[in-house]
């Protein structure tokens, strides 16, 4: 109703429709500014002649019109009408300004009837999402709530069993005769450094007291406390109403609550990995980027600089980057352990851009290359001396080549999004997107063409596992059968095969070649697992089901052993920190010879052109013990292989020495901290960032010394 009155007042200030007098005028006006007196003369005389509104304005020009002829009795008959209607001209005049203004007015509160609705929308979907996301939190405080009462009780399941069991082993071992050494070894290797705190605790005791006070703890009855220490009972029983008074009821019992406590909380971290934490704070400045570097996930403070970013992998550490267009880049470092936490509060003020100082790595003189803007560089690779870039932006990607000195090739832009560029031992230049994988070429006349779009599983497991080309024959790893998180690895993930396929055999069998094994890791990974296997046949013993596992019908996911919480927890232990990591090998090739190199285990493992295994020896790294990153860079250009090395965010390489087997820290090899890819090539070192200030994807290079 409102609107139609404003549009009812615009139509008033505007006026009536446009009629034959105004037309008439406006023709009049016309020929009269064109130069064409006799001709504005009959349409102005029209307009004057029928008493319209507009024969004032007609009379103006008709009088001009008569005084460039000398027209006498025209143009006192023009002046006399004029005389006589000056103040209705002025009135005129007015009435026109008071519509003007009015229609102003009209218009001016459309506008703020628009403003004030779009406000009231805004603030009632705030309210909405603020509403959804308040009911999402409850849930979520709400199955939390539930999982942590389960996860106490699969805790006490299992402290309870664990008790029970070491109970019964000390009853077996005293049936056996007087085991007094078995038995307490057996205390020692269910609640380790017990024994050493009940020491540390109660210093005044004898060695009798402390033995006596493990039996008492494992329920012994006091005749069969005398027989396994070899005292009467009299003397136990003394030695009983003395502990009492010296260290009160079960000492044992409450040394073991501290250790049991931290481990409910330590081994609470790898069973909530899979829930979110929340991290929210307050930086005083609005629009801050807030991400997590190396992934997808980030958020923006708002009006009032707050901000609010859910992290749902609380597994390992992450690097939080806070960045804004004025103001210094921040960059916070969050250990599991604080991501164990269901919401973590990071607030700090932001400090302003000195521009007088040059920003290492993003000074504009010394850049290798810029994207184009609104584009981040998310992978690189080098083949047949060109630079390929892929480049994304929010729902595309380009594939971008330069030559080695920064400047641009080509250029093809994509639709679709892909996050990494895969160049194998083929020579073939893949685009790996999440659910399928595009293969290009680069043709004579610097154009990139399609060849063949590949499944994501295809690209998995078949390029992957081919490591690189050795002797006339593809080195091959073997495949780990990894279906998920929650599913049995071969060898649990702590093992890796390779085998090697001739290019002369047509059959192209595989052919072993050499295997390694994290044997620390798989032992104490199978320890765990048949555990698991133990406690589930004598579940489903007990409660008459069906053992999957006997049956020969298991396919291998863990969670569908879980009868009980002490499975749900044990094989949440194993899947989360046990069996997660996999056993990771760098094969490092070489001109007359290919080695492995097991960076977890510092061991490497040479092999000849007859593909034997020469040697093995040692990894040693000479300097820098602590900075390294566990990782080797190639560059094949100059067959060079280097250490990576981290200091305060920014890489060093390291020169390995294949033939001593040695690697030691380099000199710098970075101009910024935590750059987003690093690749090494031809004897330079190229580093990718992110350039707020400019919304651009940055290189820079430098020389390997």
């Amino acid at each position: 109703m409102v609107l139609a009155i404003v549009c009812t007042m615009a139509l008033a200030a505007y006026g009536r429709p446009v009629g034959d007098e105004e037309r008439w005028l406006n023709i009049g006006t016309d020929y009269y500014f064109s130069g064409q007196q006799d001709s504005a003369k009959v349409y102005l005389e029209r307009v004057f002649e029928n008493e319209l509104d507009e024969k004032i304005t007609a009379a103006r020009y008709l009088l001009d019109i008569a005084l460039a002829q000398g027209d006498t009795l025209k143009i006192n008959e023009y002046a006399l009408y004029l005389a006589e209607n000056y103040d209705f001209t002025l009135t005129q005049e007015r009435q026109q300004a008071h519509r003007r203004y009015l229609l102003m007015g009209a218009v001016a509160l459309l506008v703020l009837m628009v403003m004030t609705w779009v406000i009231l929308w805004l603030r009632k979907a705030n309210q909405k999402q603020r509403l959804a996301h308040d009911q999402e939190r409850q849930a979520y405080n709400q199955e939390r709530q539930v999982y942590d009462r389960q996860l106490n009780a699969a805790q006490t399941a299992i402290e309870k069993q664990k008790y029970e069991n070491l109970q019964r082993q000390a009853k077996e071992i005293l049936s056996r005769g007087n085991q007094r050494k078995r038995i307490l070894e057996a205390f020692n290797a269910v609640y380790p450094h017990a024994y050493e705190r009940l020491k540390s605790t109660y210093p005044d005791l004898s060695d009798q007291e402390y033995d006596l006070l493990i039996l008492n703890f494992l329920e012994f009855r006091i005749k069969e406390e005398a027989e396994i220490l070899e005292l009467s009972q009299n003397t136990v029983m003394k030695y009983r109403s003395n502990l009492l008074k010296k260290v009160g009821k079960d000492p044992v019992s409450r040394l073991l609550k501290p250790l049991a406590l931290f481990l409910v909380l330590f081994l609470t971290l790898p069973a909530v990995a899979q829930q979110k934490t929340t991290i929210y704070g307050n930086l005083g400045v609005e629009n801050v980027n807030i991400s997590v570097l190396n992934t997808q996930y980030g958020t923006s403070t708002d009006a009032k600089g707050h901000y609010e970013l859910p992290v749902y992998d609380r597994s390992k550490q992450i690097n939080l980057y806070y960045s804004c267009i004025g103001y210094q880049d921040t960059i916070v470092m969050l250990a599991p352990r604080q991501l164990a936490q269901d919401s973590l509060n990071i607030s700090f003020k932001m400090r302003k851009q000195s521009y007088n100082l040059q920003e290492v790595g993003i000074t504009a003189s010394r850049d290798f290359y810029r994207s184009k803007r609104s584009r981040n560089i998310a992978d690189m690779a080098f083949l047949d001396g060109n630079i390929y870039l892929l480049e994304n932006k929010p729902k595309a990607s380009s594939l971008t080549v330069l030559d080695m000195e920064g400047a641009e090739v080509t250029r093809k832009d994509y639709d679709e999004l892909y996050e990494k560029l895969y160049i194998d031992c083929f020579n073939d230049v893949i685009l790996v997107g999440q659910d399928s994988c595009l293969q290009v070429y680069l043709n004579e006349q610097d154009s990139i063409l399609p060849v063949s779009v590949i499944s994501r599983d295809f690209y998995r497991e078949k390029l992957l596992r081919i490591v690189c080309e050795f002797n006339n024959a593809y080195i091959i790893k073997a495949a780990v059968h990894d279906k998920g998180l929650y599913w049995l690895k071969y060898n649990h993930g702590k093992s890796q095969d390779f085998d090697y396929i001739l290019k002369s055999d047509p059959v192209k069998a595989q052919h072993p070649l050499c295997s390694f094994l994290d044997t620390i890791g798989f032992v104490g990974c199978h320890s765990l697992w048949m555990g698991i296997q133990s406690e589930y046949h004598q579940v489903v013993a007990e409660e008459g089901g069906i053992d999957l596992i006997n049956e020969g019908i298991w396919d291998g996911y863990l969670l569908s052993l879980a009868q009980n919480g002490s499975l749900i927890f044990q094989i949440q232990w194993y899947c989360n920190i046990a069996a997660k990591k996999e056993y990771c090998i760098t094969p490092l090739l070489f001109k007359d010879y290919l080695q492995f190199v097991d960076v977890d285990n510092r061991e490497i493992v040479t092999i000849n052109k007859d593909f034997e295994i020469a040697s093995r020896w040692p990894l040693t790294v000479t300097s820098g013990e602590n900075y390294f990153k566990n990782e080797f860079l190639k560059d094949e250009a100059t067959s060079k292989a280097y250490g990576l090395f981290m200091k305060d965010g920014v890489n060093y390489l390291g020169l390995y020495d294949s033939i001593k087997g040695t690697v030691g820290m380099g000199s710098k090899a970075s101009k910024g901290a935590y750059p987003r890819v690093f690749k090494v090539h031809d004897g330079y070192a190229y580093s990718v960032f992110y350039d707020n200030y400019r919304n651009q994807g940055v290189i820079t290079r430098v020389k390997v010394e």
